[in-house]
């Protein structure tokens, strides 16, 4: 059972190398999923939660309409004494009847307790394309699964970042630089400037900004991640 200062987030690590050593790409908060786990074309969505529930259950059944798969992962559960019914069954039970599938993590140890069954998403479903959208466009990993309260690295501030790091390298940035640094929103992000970082010197010309500057040392992780990924 978890202890007091357990929290969703622990369960990120140990459920996200379960679908790494499948062969899955993770990836953690990706459009209001905890977890989203792909391979090929197949989308994997998990909910994490310090306790098993029908506002999981809830939560489970709404990600069954953009992905191929859905899970629910909880800590181990403590057993009952001999002859007392577990409460495991009966979730295993719901979960079956729902067609979740429920992973038990003990430590860094994940259980399958339920295999979850396809649910026959539309390939086309809006919420699925946009759900694979983020996932692809990200460079990495950035957040942990099942946190609250903090920023969360999506693609935008992914490629804000670079661009940020452009203009700090050169003492501008442009969108035909940005483009060919990868950033194709290059244009929108500049000229739209949504996080204040960035001010006009001149016509397609950028500067950064004090803002911008408090940025990249918000996003300090990002950096290193993007350097690292244009030194390769």
């Amino acid at each position: 059972m978890p202890g007091q200062d357990f929290c969703e987030a622990d369960l990120y690590a140990p459920v996200r190398d379960h679908f790494i050593a499948l062969g899955f790409d993770v990836k953690g908060e990706v459009r209001n999923c905890d977890v989203v786990a792909v391979k090929d074309d197949i989308l994997v969505s998990v909910e994490l939660k310090k306790t098993f529930g029908l506002k999981l259950v809830y939560q489970g059944l709404d990600k069954q309409a953009s992905s191929d798969l859905v899970y629910l992962a909880i800590p181990a559960v403590l057993k009952k004494g001999r002859g007392k019914r577990s409460p495991v069954e009966d979730m295993k039970r719901l979960c079956r009847r729902t067609g979740l599938g429920l992973l038990e993590v003990y430590g860094q140890t994940v259980q399958v307790l339920c295999e979850a069954e396809p649910t026959h998403a539309r390939s086309t479903s809006a919420r699925r394309k946009r759900i694979l959208k983020e996932f692809r466009a990200r460079s990495g990993d950035h957040n942990i699964g099942g946190t609250t309260g903090v920023k969360r690295v999506t693609a935008f501030i992914e490629n804000s970042v670079l661009l940020a790091m452009l203009a700090r390298e050169d003492g501008s940035v442009t969108p035909a630089k940005g483009r060919e640094a990868g950033v194709e929103t290059s244009s929108a992000i500049l000229s739209r400037n949504h996080l204040g970082w960035f001010s006009k010197l001149a016509r397609g010309e950028y500067a950064l900004t004090e803002e911008g500057m408090k940025g990249l040392e918000t996003y300090a992780h990002v950096v290193e991640t993007q350097t690292i990924l244009r030194n390769a």
